[in-house]
């Protein structure tokens, strides 16, 4: 799953089925089935426990923070998930029941506490499963088709739930028990056109916590929940919002692709630092419906330009997506944090009575620190999203072991004694004269003497023969 590997649908393999570019086949957009699944089960949170609206969708987003946890930190013990049995039946039937409680709390008000827990803890569970599961797949896949497939089923999926959200209970019911069924048969099918060579893997190099990235994200997402209660947008604006960005980024996706390079839209920190900014700054400007159609807009571009230079990191470096993933969706707790600061310093039932100009004022700042560390942060336009996971030393490593590994090939192809071997090793990775003379403790004499013979013994007359044949 290397940077190597072929991208799926570009060729045949031995491993596996063929998938041309006209495999815009249905499955691949099954993760729409979860997006609408988890756009109306969220929306119904706030239903749940009537004397504060928030409360049932903070319960639920903290569930899935709590279930993302464990992967973002044992990654290896859980990767590639889409391999475990155990992991999609939980995965469905945690969103089953969770669905029917969220529908028997409402149908049974004086068990609508219990039931409730029991919605929000199997929706965590379940969509934490479904997020990642689907992930995994969209990592097999190169840019183009990351973009494509994540964009369509933004689209779709939102589309779903707005057609699907004010459906009476029963049906509601039988959609929420549905949907997560069709993503999982839809996954299933998706996995079995992927090449083997392509599947993900658990193998990968040490990853750099990425402090400054949550940081960021976390700033954000705090600054929106803050805000939240007095500009949300409601949950038809927000589905329309998703619905109008994905469809931009899909067309140009599909429609200008060969003509530019559009990964570099979000493998530079200019769209997230856009998202960031326009989402957190028209939550200032009050219930006004065209600025909740804006926030919801730039809070699902934000994410969605997240899932794909994640699922984009996953293809390029190897690294699991469930450790990115696990590590990106853990920010989300921002979010109930941004509500219990609203409820005790702004609104009709604030605890301590602040100036909301001064909490305005506070909460900007925040946000323009937080652009000021996104868009800080270094290695241009191919590593910017690779540098904060250390993704890119990952790459680096693993090109330092084949070309150690081609060293040694050739030291016993050529009968090359081991002191030539090892100062073979030290020339191919780049280290001078002076280096090599000081870290084998020899003279100077003695190392060119060691060059002149390996020179010989492979038939090569300078370094840069020598850089070619170690490239053969």
């Amino acid at each position: 799953m290397g940077a190597g590997r072929s991208g799926a649908g570009e060729s045949a393999s031995a491993d596996g089925p063929r998938l041309g570019f006209g495999a815009w086949s249905f499955c691949f957009f099954g993760f729409a089935f979860a997006r609408a699944w988890l756009e109306i089960v969220t929306y119904r949170s706030t239903f749940l426990f009537p004397y504060d609206a928030w409360v049932g969708e903070d319960l639920f987003t903290a569930a899935m923070v709590i279930a993302f946890i464990p992967f973002a930190l044992f990654a290896r013990k859980f990767a590639p998930l889409y391999s475990k049995r155990h992991a999609a039946t939980t995965c469905t039937v945690s969103m089953i029941v969770s669905g029917l409680a969220f529908m028997a709390a409402s149908i049974f008000p004086q068990a609508a506490v219990p039931l409730g827990l029991l919605a929000v803890i199997g929706g965590g569970v379940g969509s934490a499963l479904s997020i990642l599961l689907w992930a995994e797949l969209h990592s097999c896949f190169e840019p183009l088709r990351v973009v494509l497939y994540i964009a369509g089923a933004f689209l779709l999926g939102s589309f779903i739930a707005w057609v699907l959200l004010d459906l009476d209970l029963v049906r509601l019911a039988i959609v929420l028990a549905l949907l997560p069924v069709l993503s999982q048969v839809t996954l299933r099918a998706s996995f079995s056109l992927v090449p083997k060579a392509d599947l993900p893997k658990n193998t990968w190099g040490k990853l750099h916590f990425p402090w400054r990235l949550l940081v960021v994200l976390g700033i954000y997402q705090f600054v929106y929940g803050a805000k939240s209660e007095s500009s949300m947008p409601s949950g038809e604006l927000f589905l329309l919002g998703t619905i109008a960005v994905s469809l931009i980024v899909l067309v140009i996706a599909r429609l200008v692709s060969k003509r530019f390079d559009f990964t570099l839209l979000y493998r530079t920190p200019f769209v997230l630092m856009m998202c960031g900014l326009v989402m957190t700054f028209l939550s200032f400007s009050g219930t006004n419906s065209v600025a909740g159609f804006f926030i919801a807009a730039g809070y699902s571009l934000m994410f969605l330009v997240l899932t794909i230079l994640l699922c984009d990191l996953s293809h390029t470096y190897g690294v699991s997506v469930l450790v990115l993933c696990g590590i990106q969706n853990v920010t989300l707790i921002a979010i109930p944090a941004g509500h219990m600061v609203s409820r005790m310093f702004m609104g009709e039932r604030a605890m301590v009575a602040v100036d909301s100009t001064a909490v305005t004022a506070v909460l900007t700042i925040l946000v323009v620190i937080a652009t000021v560390a996104l868009f800080s942060e270094k290695g241009g336009f191919g590593s910017w999203g690779a540098a904060f996971f250390g993704a890119g030393d990952i790459a680096e490593e693993d090109a330092r072991a084949k070309l150690l590994a081609r060293c040694r090939e050739i030291a016993e192809t050529f009968g090359l004694s081991p002191r030539e071997a090892e100062v073979l090793e030290m020339i191919a990775v780049g280290k001078n004269s002076a280096v090599i003379e000081r870290e084998l403790c020899i003279a100077n004499g003695t190392l060119k003497s060691h060059t002149r013979r390996i020179y010989q013994k492979l038939g090569v007359h300078s370094r840069e023969e020598l850089r070619n044949l170690l490239s053969a």
